[in-house]
C-alpha cells in the first residue's frame, strides 16, 4: 500500500512524498507525556447489579463485572463462554431494550401492548435467530405486532431512493447489496467479517511500528479501546494531498489518574489504515 501511495499524484499534479518511518519513530521515542490537570473523576460506583450502556466504560476493572455484547460481526453473539448461549444472549438483549424503553423513551413496560415494532434486521440473516427475536418481542415484551425490514432496504427508504447499491461499513462487518423497489436482491448480497474496528486495530499496529509514545496502550482495556477509536476518527483520512509527517496531540484520561497529554508524529499511517478495507490481508 505504501508503495502504491508513493506513485500517486496530488490534486495539483505533483507527486506525493512521504517522511521515512525511521524519522517519525525517532521523534516519537523522544516524546514524553505532559501532565495537564488534576486527576479526573473516580470510577463509577454502581448501585445496581446490571449496568447498561456507556457506564460500563467507567467500571473499575477490579469490580470483576462480566461484560456482554449481544451482537458480534452482525449476528447474535452466541459462543461457548459464560453468557454465550442463545438464551443468555436474548436475556441480555431484553435487559438492554427494557433499559432503553423505560429510561430513554419513557415508555412503561405495561403499556407496550399499545405499541407496534419495526425491527431492522441484517440483509443476510439467520432464520432461527429471527424466530427467537420475534418471540421475544411479541411474547415476552407483549408488543401489539412486529414486522422485519432488512437494513439495506430501510436505508433506501430513509434516503428516499427507489433503488441503490448499499454499502454498509460497520464496526465489525461490511455488507453490500443492491436494492430495487424495496427488495434486497439475494444474489447481490455480500458480507465481509471486517469493518471499522479492524481499521482501528490496523492503525494501532502501524502506530506501534512508529514508536507510539503511549506505550501502555492496551486495546483490551475499554478506556484504551475508546481512545484508539477516537484517534482513528481524528487522525485517519483518505486525502492524497496530505503528505509528509503531521504533528498530533491526544489526551489519555483515566479515573483516579492524572490526565496525560501526548505529542506524536504520524505519516501515511493515517492513510494506510482506512485503505486496509481494500487490502484485508493487513487485518491478519
Amino acid at each position: 500500500v505504501s508503495l502504491t501511495l508513493q506513485s500517486c499524484l496530488q490534486s495539483d499534479g505533483r507527486r506525493r512524498y512521504a517522511t521515512p518511518p525511521q524519522q517519525i519513530a525517532a521523534f516519537n521515542r523522544r516524546s514524553n507525556p505532559e501532565i495537564v490537570s488534576p486527576p479526573t473523576d473516580n470510577w463509577l460506583e454502581p448501585e445496581e447489579d446490571v449496568i447498561v450502556g456507556d457506564d460500563i466504560l467507567r467500571l473499575n476493572p477490579e469490580d470483576n463485572y462480566n461484560i456482554h455484547f449481544p451482537y458480534r460481526r452482525g449476528e447474535l453473539n452466541v459462543h461457548s463462554g459464560p453468557g454465550g448461549s442463545l438464551r443468555a444472549v436474548l436475556a441480555d438483549l431484553k435487559t438492554i431494550w427494557e433499559h432503553v424503553l423505560t429510561r430513554h423513551l419513557d415508555i412503561p413496560l405495561e403499556d407496550l401492548m399499545h405499541y407496534r415494532v419495526v425491527l431492522i434486521i441484517p440483509d443476510i440473516y439467520n432464520r432461527q435467530y429471527l424466530k427467537e427475536l420475534m418471540t421475544l418481542i411479541l411474547i415476552e415484551f407483549g408488543f401489539a405486532c412486529c414486522f422485519f425490514v432488512q437494513d439495506h432496504v430501510a436505508a433506501t427508504f430513509g434516503a428516499g431512493l427507489g433503488y441503490a447499491c448499499v454499502v454498509d461499513v460497520g464496526d465489525q462487518k461490511t455488507s453490500v447489496s443492491c436494492v430495487e423497489d424495496g427488495i434486497s436482491h439475494k444474489d447481490t448480497r455480500v458480507r465481509m467479517d471486517y469493518g471499522g474496528g479492524d481499521i482501528t486495530q490496523t492503525f494501532l499496529w502501524l502506530l506501534q511500528k512508529c514508536a507510539f509514545p503511549y506505550k501502555n496502550c492496551n486495546p483490551s482495556n475499554t478506556l484504551d479501546a475508546v481512545l484508539l477509536q477516537q484517534l482513528k476518527i481524528d487522525f485517519c483520512h483518505v486525502d492524497l494531498n496530505v503528505c509528509g509527517s503531521q504533528e498530533k496531540n491526544f489526551l489519555v484520561q483515566k479515573p483516579k489518574a492524572k490526565p496525560e497529554k501526548y505529542t506524536l508524529q504520524v505519516g501515511d499511517e493515517c492513510l494506510v489504515a482506512p485503505l486496509s478495507l481494500f487490502q484485508p490481508e493487513l487485518f491478519k
